[in-house]
Parts: C-alpha cells; structure tokens; sequence
C-alpha cells in the first residue's frame, strides 16, 4: 500500500497562505479605479485648456503664439506632476491616486507592495506592448478579472500581483 507521504520530501509552502486572510479588491472597484486614474489624467489638461481660451485674441494678432505655449505648458506640468505623483505613490504603497481614492492598493505574492521596476516595466510598459501586439488584448485583459475566482487581470498574472482592499495601511 503505497504511503502519500514522504519524510524525506523538500518542504512546500504555501503562498496563498500567506495573503488568504487579505480581501481582494472587487472587479467593479478596481475598474471604478481605472477609470478614475483616466478621468485624472485627462483632467490635468484642464487647466491649459483654461489658460488658452482666457488667453487668446479674439482677432489674430502678430506674436499671439505665447498663450498656446502657457496653456501647453501648465498642462504638462499638471501631466508631470500627477505621474510622479503615482510613482511615488506606488513605490511607496502600490497605489496610483484613483486605487488610493477607492481604498485599494496592489500587493505581491508575498503580501508586500511590489518593486517599482515590477510594477513599471512588467505591469504598465509589458501591459502596453501586448496591448499593441496582441489585436482586442485592451478589452480581454481587464475581462478575465471577471471570470476567475482569485481576480486577477492577465497583467496581475504576469507581475505576480492582486489588489486587496487597504484597510489601515
């Protein structure tokens, strides 16, 4: 009768373990985030586009080019600023502002926030080039979060990341 175990048999460990006792992020929380992160970055353009209507002549005048190069200008800066102001964030906490605003936050499989390299590189630059490889990619990706039980995206997969809730952290 063959026995199952084996005590001379490397020890095993158990990483879901380790993050079981973690809730994980709804699919309509983490798309609610997404899109939150898009309508931010979307609106730092705002104050520029301000800038250039308050600013421009009515009537085209010789050297009336300065207000566009304001209102562009105030609208990078607003664009730079919220991007470093992610990266921060998700060195820190694996947060971007809309995952901070819903109360999520990204963690490994480890129950630790990622490298930043992880989360850059492998999470949102690998995620982008599938997307521009791969055709329909953009829309399956976030659909898979969906249809599995430890919901997760295809980029979750490929980080080796999920996204709890952020309860007092």
């Amino acid at each position: 009768m063959p026995v199952d175990y084996n005590p001379y048999q490397a020890p095993s460990s158990d990483i879901e373990a380790d993050v079981g006792n973690l809730t994980l992020a709804s699919p309509v929380t983490r798309l609610g985030a997404r899109i939150l992160d898009g309508f931010l970055f979307w609106a730092t353009m705002i104050p520029g586009f301000v800038i250039l209507m308050a600013m421009s002549p009515i009537e085209e005048q010789p050297g009336g080019e300065w207000p566009i190069f304001v209102g562009v200008g105030v609208s990078v800066v607003a664009m730079f600023g919220l991007m470093i102001y992610n990266v921060m964030l998700l060195n820190s906490r694996g947060q971007t502002l809309g995952k901070k605003l819903l109360k999520i936050r990204i963690i490994d499989d480890y129950g630790e926030v990622p490298a930043l390299w992880k989360l850059l590189f492998i999470r949102v630059l690998g995620n982008a080039a599938l997307g521009s490889i791969v055709p329909f990619y953009g829309l399956v990706d976030p659909l898979v979060l969906f249809g599995n039980d430890q919901q997760r995206c295809i980029h979750d997969y490929l980080c080796g990341t999920r996204v709890i809730m952020d309860i007092g952290y």
